[in-house]
């Protein structure tokens, strides 16, 4: 069962729990229009007005109701009411796909991958456009307050190995996050640190990615002042590092470096 690219613009779908209905008119592979029982048509469309101009609805065409005649069948689009009347739709089909279909057959309203497509063409936009909003910038932490708080990595009180994440939010790839509520992150461990074996230091990353999720980069040992933190990943946004001494015992303000870039 094919579908056609009906997504051209980012008008979302309309949706119907439980429209059904039937067909009153056979409907040939090249049908541009469908008719529906008598009276049954408003049930897709109750909230819009019969003026040919309602949001494009997915609806499934079928001979039955099991998962069977559902895969068999055709997904075509309804583009509004064929000259004002509620029983008789303007369609658009795939030509690839379309099929003969007999009075009664099934009409369906159905959540089907295309609405999601198109929410999802939605969410992309959007994301793009507050990016072009704030700046030119795939990444960045959106100032909020003043010193800025907005995601900052700062050492629990009383110190401990763990480290809190500040709420706020930020474009990670031009996608928008939002951490709702401090996160405290750790417990962080030195047991791969040694003065004895010359490995002195690491220095870890704190990162948040493009799920909004708060993630920590565990560096490599290394000799002292030649730590390196990782590299983030694309969708990650790097919001602080952290450097690590053999002889910490507890993370303090100065291990921590303030590695956010704002909007």
């Amino acid at each position: 069962m094919a579908i056609q690219a009906y997504h051209t613009s980012t008008v979302p779908y309309a949706v119907a729990n439980f429209a059904d209905t039937s067909l009153a008119v056979a409907l040939t592979d090249s049908a541009t229009t469908m008719q529906v029982a008598a009276a049954t048509g408003k049930e897709f469309f109750a909230d819009q007005a019969t003026t040919g101009t309602v949001s494009p609805m997915i609806v499934v065409l079928a001979n039955g109701r099991t998962l069977t005649d559902l895969k068999a069948g055709e997904i075509i689009k309804i583009t509004g009411y064929s000259g004002g009347n509620e029983d008789i739709f303007e369609i658009s089909r795939d030509a690839s796909s379309a099929q003969s279909w007999d009075v009664s057959d099934l009409v369906l309203a159905n959540v089907c991958a295309e609405n999601l497509t198109v929410f999802n063409d939605m969410f992309t936009l959007f994301a793009e456009f507050i990016a072009f909003a704030f700046g030119s910038l795939a990444s960045g932490v959106l100032r909020t307050t003043f010193p800025t708080t907005d995601l900052e990595v700062v050492p629990t009180s009383p110190t401990s190995w763990y480290v809190e994440v500040s709420i706020g939010r930020a474009m990670v790839s031009r996608y928008p996050v939002k951490l709702s509520s401090a996160s405290t992150v750790g417990p962080f461990v030195v047991t791969d640190l040694s003065d004895a074996a010359g490995l002195r230091e690491r220095t870890d990353a704190i990162v948040i990615n493009d799920l909004g999720a708060i993630e920590t980069l565990a560096g490599t040992p290394a000799e002292t002042d030649a730590s390196v933190a990782p590299t983030p990943d694309a969708d990650q946004l790097l919001l602080a590092e952290i450097k690590f001494l053999y002889s910490s015992t507890t993370i303090t303000t100065g291990m921590i470096d303030d590695g956010r870039v704002f909007y």
